[in-house]
């Protein structure tokens, strides 16, 4: 088409930034449709930042409008190339139904107690994406959140809440009132 025809021209970059506006109404089905063909197409050789940002804002897509080889090869990329911060990137992996063990893997070597506030607040959905369970990290994140919330704004605390409350973890215990923080 000749929508796809003009991307296939952009920077890796540029295609990243046309990725992140999709939600934008001004796009047709198939402007949306050639751009992430265009991803697909490129998958094998995006790295960094540009993989990174591409992939998340991906993530965030409704499943059936992003085919199931473009999600597979975005994440199997995230994976081989760890771009970023190990909890974003295997936050994004996860959610694009990247291999289980390898997201936990990069999940579970990201420190509570060393992440940015900005990853603390990713923090319950990555956990949820990549199936972990883990109740004595989730605690201790869930303390260190706690501690911060006097500096995050309302709508970062309630991001944050509804992930923790998407969490099925076995013990009941392990988190405060999320319901009464709202």
């Amino acid at each position: 088409s000749r929508v796809g025809a003009a991307l296939s021209e952009v920077s890796d970059g540029d295609l990243a930034t046309s990725v992140m506006l999709l939600g934008h109404r001004a796009f047709t089905a198939e402007e949306k449709q050639a751009v992430v063909e265009e991803v697909g197409s490129r998958a094998g050789r995006l790295s960094g930042d540009v993989l990174l940002s591409t992939a998340e804002a991906l993530a965030q897509r409704n499943r059936q409008f992003v085919p199931g080889s473009v999600r597979s090869a975005l994440a199997a990329r995230l994976l081989e190339d760890k771009p970023g911060s190990p909890l974003r990137c295997g936050r994004a992996a996860a959610m694009l139904g990247g291999e289980g063990g390898q997201c936990r893997e990069l999940l579970q070597s990201v420190s509570v107690d060393t992440m940015s506030e900005k990853e603390l607040l990713l923090f319950p959905s990555a956990m949820a994406a990549a199936g972990l369970t883990d109740v004595e990290v989730f605690r201790k994140a869930s303390r260190r959140f706690l501690s911060t919330i006097d500096t995050l704004e309302a709508h970062e605390v309630a991001t944050f809440v509804l992930s923790c409350r998407k969490l099925s973890l076995e013990d009941d215990g392990a988190a405060v009132q999320w319901d009464e923080l709202l």
